[in-house]
């Protein structure tokens, strides 16, 4: 198992298997991990919910970044199949959201440590990463990100065709945060 890894790391190319790869996070990620010399292996699950994935898909994997934020049975069928293979990744990147701290925090500088939040997102984000740190045969990173921005898809689309007509304005009181990335 050393062998395999450290022949990864000479040659600077891992094996990543990613689920989700059809979102938008996934579409924009995919070819860049291709182009940076890695091999990306999609992950698709056996049921509509994604909770049912075969172990015998992880085989090999130096990696496995998971993109479903949002379904925390998906996380938890990852994990069965983590804990069922027998020469799986050591290492998972598991994408929550920011909105795990909740809606409300104001101006408060939030930070990895903050307390979790309130609320139905911070509720969903925060089951995730619970079923994430239940993880025992690899080493698990939670990267919680904001909103995807891309002028083609998503909550950017979506605001620039009304900014488009002249209907576009403050959204709220206007000294909300609004946690993001963009696709670029």
């Amino acid at each position: 198992d050393l062998d395999r890894h450290a022949r990864h790391a000479t040659a600077s190319r891992l094996r990543i298997g990613v689920t989700d790869t059809s979102r938008l996070a996934g579409a924009g990620l995919v070819p860049y991990l291709r182009t940076a010399g890695h091999e990306v292996v999609p992950l698709v699950a056996r049921d509509p919910a994604g909770s049912l994935l075969d172990p015998a898909s992880l085989q090999g994997l130096d990696a496995v970044l998971h993109l479903g934020a949002t379904r925390p049975d998906a996380v938890r069928g990852l994990r069965r199949a983590l804990d069922a293979a027998s020469d799986g990744p050591r290492l998972l990147l598991v994408a929550s959201t920011a909105g795990w701290y909740g809606p409300h925090r104001g101006d408060e500088t939030l930070v990895e440590t903050s307390a979790p939040g309130e609320g139905p997102v911070a509720a969903v984000a925060q089951q995730v990463e619970r079923e994430a740190a239940a993880v025992t045969r690899a080493r698990v990173v939670t990267l919680r990100t904001g909103i995807v921005l891309h002028p083609r898809h998503g909550a950017l689309a979506r605001l620039l065709g009304p900014a488009r007509l002249g209907l576009a304005g403050r959204i709220g009181g206007g000294r909300q945060w609004w946690s993001w990335i963009d696709d670029d």
